[in-house]
């Protein structure tokens, strides 16, 4: 017994540890190949609430999320808030997420905001515990405020956000 205590007091450590180092603190400068050619840099849009999504074609709980998300998006148009599909694989495990795949998935989820992708990233620099979907929100200071959140989950997130900043 005082084994299991031990081991479940050093697992909490661990964990504490693990969300202090990750929650409150600066985002990192990663930036993805977008659908449009261009870049798409996590801190272009300090000063806005930031929602990233990492996902991959093959995976069929990535594939649910986004077809949820758009409405989601729906919420914050006209506000400082920036949402991105970010992928890091395609249609097929360990294939790269090309402008192929990106224009398809943009298209069969009907996604209105930024969709990205960086081959194998899938938020390692945001401590994703290795699952996908696997979101981040970032306040407007650049700080992760939350993550591993569902589409359900990321509205009220966000908009909780946005009622900190007016006050």
């Amino acid at each position: 017994m005082k084994l299991k205590n031990s081991l479940g007091t050093a697992l909490c450590a661990t964990l504490l540890l693990v969300s202090a180092s990750v929650f409150g603190e600066t985002i990192p400068k990663i930036c993805y190949d977008t659908v449009d050619n261009t870049q798409f840099c996590t801190t272009d849009n300090l000063g806005k609430v930031q929602v990233f999504v990492y996902n991959g074609g093959w995976c069929p709980p990535c594939n649910q999320e986004m077809s949820e998300l758009p409405a989601v998006y729906q919420q914050f148009v006209g506000k400082d808030v920036v949402f991105a599909s970010l992928s890091g694989e395609g249609y097929q495990r360990y294939t790269k997420p090309d402008q192929t795949f990106l224009k398809s998935w943009k298209a069969k989820h009907k996604i209105p905001f930024v969709v990205a992708g960086k081959y194998k990233d899938f938020g390692q620099s945001f401590q994703s515990p290795g699952t996908i979907p696997f979101s981040v929100i970032v306040d407007k200071k650049g700080n992760v405020a939350a993550r591993g959140l569902d589409a359900s989950q990321i509205a009220a997130k966000v908009n909780q956000l946005l009622k900190q900043d007016a006050e």
